[in-house]
């Protein structure tokens, strides 16, 4: 069990989506307008799509809870990346990786 816990949220999800939103989306939207814009609209993105996967599941104002709590952290992840990592997104990685562990863990042992 602890192995599945482990490999799916650093190489499943957390990376998958760093790779698009704060290594793709972030970068793109940075250059066409500055970087405040583009990274208001990567986690804008972001916490919609946290929104959208939880809703069948949460119900709508549990997912809209979701989802601004993910768009406040992909914002803070961007500008940790792009301001104090030099646009590295390994910072948010490792964030996105640890959350997403102890989720898992804690949804395996019963906690959640």
């Amino acid at each position: 069990m602890l192995p599945a816990v482990l490999v799916y949220p650093v190489l499943g999800t957390s990376l998958p989506e760093e790779l698009l939103f704060r290594g793709f989306l972030l970068k793109r939207l940075a250059t066409r307008f500055d970087f405040a814009i583009g990274n208001l609209i990567q986690a804008l993105l972001f916490g919609l799509l946290h929104s959208v996967i939880f809703i069948n599941q949460l119900g709508l104002l549990s997912a809209l809870g979701i989802g601004w709590f993910t768009l406040l952290i992909a914002w803070l992840m961007g500008f940790i990346n792009e301001k104090s990592a030099t646009g590295s997104i390994y910072p948010s990685w490792l964030i996105h990786a640890l959350a997403n562990f102890l989720t898992g863990l804690s949804a395996a042992l019963g906690l959640l």
